[in-house]
């Protein structure tokens, strides 16, 4: 976290990141608001495509860049998500409940996590809206 901390930040990465959560937002998927008080960008992450290490800040794998604004725009809502949950729990309460969670279910961080389930289902809701607004029908 500490070289993500520190990586400036490329001009193209603030536009490809604003392009995606203006997609989150002029298309209603998300309150107008929800982004005004994240820090979102882009950094080496090892095994994860993002992370939220405090409650206003997201962290981005950098392999990323390489996706569309909506692929990304369904990640940020995922990390989005846990932002929220940092603030509904508390910042000690949201990791003391994530790492109970990795715990209960063997070490996962996927849909058998508690938390991440709740990601996961934005995710896919987002994901399912985008394309719709697309003109593409989600699968099943």
């Amino acid at each position: 976290m500490l070289q993500c901390a520190i990586q400036p930040e490329a001009e193209e990465d603030s536009g490809l990141i604003s392009s995606a959560v203006r997609r989150l937002t002029d298309e209603n998927l998300v309150e107008s608001d929800a982004f005004a008080s994240l820090t979102i960008t882009f950094c080496p992450l090892t095994g994860a495509t993002g992370i939220v290490p405090s409650p206003g800040r997201i962290f981005l794998d950098d392999g990323l860049r390489a996706m569309s604004a909506d692929g990304l725009a369904e990640v940020i809502a995922h990390e989005w998500v846990h932002t929220q949950q940092f603030e509904r729990l508390g910042q000690r309460e949201f990791k003391c409940a994530y790492v109970r969670a990795v715990t209960a279910c063997g070490g996962c961080q996927d849909r058998q996590h508690a938390l991440e389930a709740e990601a996961y289902a934005t995710q896919d809701r987002i994901r399912d809206q985008l394309l719709g607004r697309s003109g593409i029908t989600p699968p099943d």
